[in-house]
């Protein structure tokens, strides 16, 4: 288990800090911590299901990615949505001058609840 200190050095935004999660904890909302990564939970109403929410991670790797698939089994969501803190710049050697440089990658749990 990490300190609090120890997990805010490796925080690459403070929608990452632990504070962050605590405050959303204390609003009701469940947070996980794992492999680094801060995802908040959220029900959908009238169901067993919910969404998770990653924002504002480094890009996310192999690692990152079976971390967010099983807090998605664990916790009933039908994906989390990650918004790596990264900008695209371009694309297949191709520069892209986007609204938005930033983007966002949804990690897909496949349900077997018969929804």
């Amino acid at each position: 288990m990490e300190t609090v200190s120890e997990w805010n050095i490796k925080a690459k935004h403070p929608l990452q800090s632990y504070e962050w999660g605590e405050f959303r904890k204390q609003t009701g909302v469940k947070v996980e911590r794992a492999g680094g990564l801060q995802i908040t939970i959220h029900k959908i109403p009238h169901t067993p299901l919910s969404v998770g929410y990653c924002p504002k991670t480094g890009m996310l790797g192999k690692e990152e990615v079976a971390i967010l698939n099983k807090v998605a089994k664990e916790n009933n969501c039908i994906f989390i949505k990650c918004e790596p803190k990264e900008e695209i710049t371009s694309f297949n050697q191709l520069t892209i001058k986007p609204m938005n440089k930033h983007f966002n990658i949804f990690i897909m749990n496949r349900i077997t609840h018969g929804y």
